[in-house]
């Protein structure tokens, strides 16, 4: 097995622990590990110094790490990247494996990918209920596929095409979690659709109520009555 002697730690390692120049017919001095540590720390030197970890020029605004002229760049190198790797019939992802039929990637990359934005949803969505309760507000129902966020005053529909997004979620955590939201399940969020706005549990429970109040009202009529039915 080759190896080769890191030029800044000084220890022997395969040859598999180094970069490849860009023609690929070189190895990079520095091991993979020395070079993440050099970028690390000119990294933090240039944040401290608001300047962008690529160019090393331009200031860089709210915490980013590059500045635009980088990103717009970084953005046509990948573009580039994508296309080459496409060209030839492989994923343009990882430029691997060959391609699904009728995607430009591989399964493997699409499954890793599917993977992620599936776990990443789940977990903005829990964080979500977490804030605004793990259990629906009307029935108590707290298993987590049956619950949905529902508009107190109403106005679903308005507001999402107001926002200009279907992901409801995404939106409330970068909004703070306002107060016009609530956990409901999917049992009462569409019965108050149907209803006028009015759940129908809390209807049925408005009605159990009343009948209470009109027996304690007339409960000695109600009794003489009772005796009656008896006899």
């Amino acid at each position: 097995m080759e190896t080769k002697v890191c030029s800044r730690c000084n220890i022997e390692k395969s040859i598999d622990e180094y970069y490849k120049r860009t023609n690929g017919a070189y190895v990079c001095s520095y091991c993979k590990d020395c070079v993440k540590e050099e970028q690390k720390t000119i990294r933090k030197v240039n944040n401290d110094s608001g300047m962008c970890t690529i160019c090393r020029k331009n200031v860089v605004l709210n915490g980013n790490y590059r500045c635009e002229d980088c990103k717009a760049r970084e953005k046509v190198h990948r573009y580039k990247r994508a296309s080459k790797k496409f060209s030839s019939g492989l994923c343009s992802r990882c430029g691997k494996y060959p391609l699904k039929d009728g995607c430009k990637r591989c399964c493997r990359c699409l499954l890793v990918l599917g993977n992620f934005t599936k776990n990443e949803k789940e977990r903005v969505k829990f964080k979500v209920f977490s804030h605004y309760g793990l259990s629906c507000s009307c029935c108590g129902e707290s298993n987590f596929k049956f619950l949905t966020i529902d508009h107190i005053d109403g106005g679903g529909a308005e507001h999402r095409r107001k926002i200009g997004q279907n992901n409801i979620y995404r939106w409330l955590v970068k909004n703070n979690f306002p107060d016009w939201f609530q956990t409901l399940c999917w049992n009462c969020n569409s019965g108050r659709e149907v209803n006028g706005g009015i759940c129908p549990h809390k209807e049925q429970e408005a009605k159990v109520y009343n009948l209470n109040d009109y027996i304690e009202m007339h409960k000695e009529k109600v009794e003489v009555k009772c005796q009656i039915l008896a006899h």
